[in-house]
């Protein structure tokens, strides 16, 4: 029997480092994700964000996997969810059905957590749904669904367990179902909660202002954004009385210690006031809610940087008035 040339087998080696190498460098980049793809029937790499889908499979053990009509899946086929709002998992049985979220970083951490909603005729019912959402006993948010349009929900909480328990909740207005279940780490620093009486930080919105590539319904995340928000772009300020501008200069973010980590396409772009009484450089993001039965406390965040040469010596200054 002839013997493999030597070079065949070291390339046959380095091709196998390589690979092994690939999958722990992905790993390592996504060691604070937990990505599921609810409905989906193996495991992948979304090839636009980079981030690694997991199936239900070891998160949930109820409800049944279908996928949305064919007209509707053609609707997002170039968008950022092309791959993972065709599937879903809806859940017939039961009025509370729960996915168990078990991340690395354990109790007392900050975490992202997101989830997806397309209804897309997956019963060809044409009978949208309504439903509850709970983390562990509290109460997130109500899910209300249009036919075709997708809806998400996004909440930043700090448990006091190990395990973070996302619940589908039927209240009667039909079955609960769910695209897309996202979790994502954050730093201790950031997104704070007053108390533990209010860990639940609700997003109402986030939008990047100012984008001078305003395309209906695309979104900035990662790998754009580290921590995977997803930036809303919008004309919110357009016919008010604002103008749009940006910036392709270079961004020193290492110098503002910033650990927000703001992506840098959301931060190059933003509106200026025709009017001087407003500030002439204002990046609109995010506002969270922390939700209660019967009111909210609403928490603003502003994120500013100068994208303007000033004259030398000279600052801007920006006076904030927020109000009800």
């Amino acid at each position: 029997m002839e013997k493999a040339p030597q070079w065949i087998v070291c390339f046959v080696l380095i091709e196998l480092l390589l690979n092994i190498c690939d999958a722990m460098l992905d790993d390592a980049a996504h060691r604070d994700f937990i990505s599921i793809d609810c409905g989906a029937s193996s495991q992948y790499t979304d090839p636009k964000i980079g981030i690694s889908y997991h199936t239900d499979i070891g998160f949930i053990e109820t409800g049944t996997n279908s996928i949305v009509a064919p007209e509707t899946r053609t609707d997002f086929g170039d968008s950022f969810l092309g791959r993972q709002l065709p599937t879903l998992r809806f859940f017939p049985e039961g009025k509370k059905n729960c996915y168990t979220l078990k991340p690395k970083l354990g109790k007392n951490n900050n975490y992202l957590i997101r989830a997806f909603f397309l209804y897309g005729n997956y019963d060809f019912k044409n009978q949208t749904s309504t439903f509850d959402l709970f983390l562990n006993v509290d109460f997130w948010t109500t899910v209300a669904l249009d036919y075709a349009d997708y809806q998400f929900a996004e909440v930043i909480l700090t448990p006091p367990i190990d395990t973070i328990q996302v619940c589908l909740v039927n209240i009667g207005k039909g079955i609960p179902f769910i695209s897309v279940l996202e979790l994502q780490a954050l730093p201790n620093s950031v997104y704070l909660a007053p108390s533990p009486s209010q860990s639940l930080l609700v997003l109402a919105t986030r939008v990047d202002v100012g984008s001078t590539e305003f395309i209906s319904g695309r979104f900035t995340r990662y790998t754009d954004d580290t921590y995977d928000r997803v930036w809303r772009v919008d004309d919110v300020f357009e016919d008010k009385g604002w103008k749009k501008f940006s910036t392709s200069k270079y961004i020193d973010f290492e110098r503002t210690n910033d650990s927000y980590k703001l992506p840098a396409e959301v931060l190059k772009s933003a509106t200026a006031s025709l009017n001087r009484s407003f500030a002439l450089s204002l990046d609109y993001n995010s506002i969270w809610t922390t939700p209660t039965e019967r009111s909210f406390i609403y928490y603003v965040y502003f994120h500013f940087v100068e994208i303007e040469e000033l004259p030398a010596g000279q600052k801007r200054i920006k006076i904030v008035f927020v109000s009800a």
